[in-house]
Order: structure tokens, then sequence, then C-alpha cells
């Protein structure tokens, strides 16, 4: 399998490999996109480490200028497990302490937590409502919580760049397709489409490398839900792609020609 993605990898650059290419089905075609996503993200993480790591500092740096309007306590009727079974997150406002097996513990007027195994830390909230003299304490519980979420902040970036791509080269790939039927270089939709999504092979590495440092020079032009799209990216995906139809279009017409030849002089 490894193989056979080191393979499309290397012809995907290409355009001359596009006439073959083009006759693997379209799951085929997102398949290879969703591998050469799956790389790339892993390096855009790695890359981001240096980043992750000054965190901490940063939300120190910055919990002076937080204010919290943190009065009194609350209460709760029943302690609250959260899964029911072997409880990650509890609330017991009868709690002193940590509640055995869980990481975090909402008490009446404390935050109980473990940002490792051998650790537990608390934070009034009190303390939360003075943040210039327990930023240490804020930061901590911050660093805990963007840990806490970082598998599912993880997944959810990496789902929002797969459908950016995969919307990405589905609509492409369609205006192109409606473009070619209109003229005598028609080709199937289904080929069209493997094409466009082979194509991303530059723009996925490209975009997520320099998400990791910065995007500036990409030049944005629009951005939908949130998700940016960037004139250079797009110009040479666009030039990838046309270059590739072209020679597609062209290979098949040769084809046709042999074909047709040999069907004359049967």
């Amino acid at each position: 399998m490894l193989v056979s993605f080191v393979r499309d990898v290397i012809e995907s650059v290409n355009p001359m490999n596009y006439s073959r290419l083009c006759l693997f089905p379209v799951s085929r075609g997102v398949s290879f996109f969703s591998k050469l996503l799956f790389f790339s993200y892993i390096l855009f993480i790695l890359l981001m480490i240096p980043t992750f790591s000054e965190l901490p500092e940063k939300f120190a740096e910055e919990a002076k200028h937080l204010k919290f309007n943190v009065e009194g306590n609350f209460t709760s009727d029943k302690e609250i497990m959260i899964p029911e079974s072997k409880a990650f997150f509890v609330i017991d406002t009868n709690a002193t302490k940590l509640t055995k097996g869980s990481r975090f513990t909402l008490t009446e007027d404390s935050i109980f937590y473990k940002p490792s195994w051998s650790v537990t830390q608390k934070i009034t909230y009190k303390e939360m409502g003075k943040p210039g003299e327990n930023e240490e304490k804020i930061a901590s519980l911050f660093s805990f919580l963007a840990t806490l979420l970082a598998p599912v902040i993880v997944l959810t970036v990496y789902f929002w760049f797969w459908l950016k791509y995969f919307l990405f080269a589905f609509v492409l790939g369609t205006i192109a397709y409606s473009i070619l039927d209109l003229t005598a270089y028609s080709m199937p939709y289904s080929k069209v489409l493997t094409t466009a999504y082979f194509c991303l092979i530059w723009i996925v590495p490209a975009e997520l490398i320099s998400t990791a440092f910065s995007t500036d020079f990409l030049l944005k032009f629009i951005t939908i839900s949130g998700i940016p799209f960037y004139s250079v990216t797009t110009l040479i995906y666009s030039t990838l792609f046309i270059a590739s139809l072209v020679f597609a279009v062209v290979e098949n017409k040769k084809k046709v020609i042999v074909e047709w030849n040999g069907y004359k002089n049967s």
C-alpha cells in the first residue's frame, strides 16, 4: 500500500502521467489525497511542537490581563460523573479533593485537576477571580485544559482540512468537466474528478507546511466558514490541473485515432 502511494506521488507531480492516472476510479483519487493529507498533517503537527511548548509561558504572560467575575460557590443535588463508569470529569460539591480515578473535579469552591499521573493541583474560584495574583495557577489550569482537548482539536482541524480539499477539487473538477463537455475534447466525469484529486499533490503539503510558519506569502483571497483559500496555491493547482487535463485529452485523442485507423485497415 505504501509502495503504491509513493509511486502515485512520484507520478502525480508530472502532468504527462495523468493520461494513466485519470483511468483510476475516483475512489483511488480520494484515497490518494487523504493519505497525502495524513502525512502532511503529521509533518504539520511536528513543526508546531515548538509553538505548543510555548503555550504555558504565554498563558502565564496573558493571565494577568484576564478578568474573571467569580462570586460565591455553587451546589449540585448529586455527584455528576462523566462518563459514569471510570469517570474522567466529576462535579461533587461535597468533595474536598480530587475524586479517585478522575483527572478533573469541580467542588463547591475549588477545581482539582491532575496534569500528570503523579501530580494533583488545586485552584479556588476566588483565586481565578484574581488572575494578576495567581497567573501561574491559571496558566497551569489552561495548559491542562488545552492538553485535555488536544486530541479533539487535532481531529477537528484534520477533518476541516480534509473537507476543504475534498470540496475544492470536487468543485473545480465539476467546473472543468462542464467546460470540456461543451467542446470536442470532452472527458468522462470520473476521469476529470480523479485528475482533480491527484492534482492536490502540491497544494496540500505546501499549505500545511506554510501554516506552521506563515501563510502571508500565499496571499489569502477568501475565507469560507473559517477556511482560508490562497491565491498562490490555487494558481499552482490550476496550472497543474489544466496541464494534466490537456495531456490526458491529447493521449485520449491519440488512442481514438489509432483505434480508428486500425478499424479502417481491418
